[in-house]
């Protein structure tokens, strides 16, 4: 049965009030702000050359989600701009995409772009231009 959570006080209670068997699916931001809780590893991506082993298994982390091994439940965000709007939201992407944009995504408990992609985002919207 799945129980549906607003608030991570509503998480934490769901958890806490069942018999110890209840599993919880919450994204890395509530997860890291959960209680007395354990979070399950899960089987690494095979496509990306991982073997079955007991290191193929990756627990939730914010650097696992940013080198790509914890990418079996990880999901991308897709931004997508019509050519002839992108004047009317590139203020919002180039803040999106700075460093204090990026900090506002880590300080609400997100995963912040890596710079890899930072460089090839930026690229795509201003040819490199921060």
């Amino acid at each position: 049965r799945f129980l549906e959570y607003s608030t991570i006080s509503e998480a934490n209670e769901i958890v806490h009030l069942h018999d110890g068997s209840t599993i919880v699916v919450v994204g890395l931001a509530e997860a890291l702000e959960l209680t007395n809780v354990q979070t399950v590893a899960v089987a690494a991506d095979r496509h990306q050359g991982h073997v079955d082993t007991n290191a193929a298994f990756i627990h939730p982390s914010v650097q696992a989600i940013v080198d790509g091994s914890y990418s079996t439940l990880a999901r991308e965000l897709f931004l997508v701009v019509r050519r002839d709007v992108f004047p009317k939201v590139a203020g919002f992407l180039h803040t999106a995409l700075s460093a204090s944009g990026q900090a506002v995504v880590s300080d609400l408990g997100f995963v912040q772009l890596n710079e890899a992609v930072l460089v090839d985002m930026r690229a795509l919207a201003w040819g490199g231009v921060t």
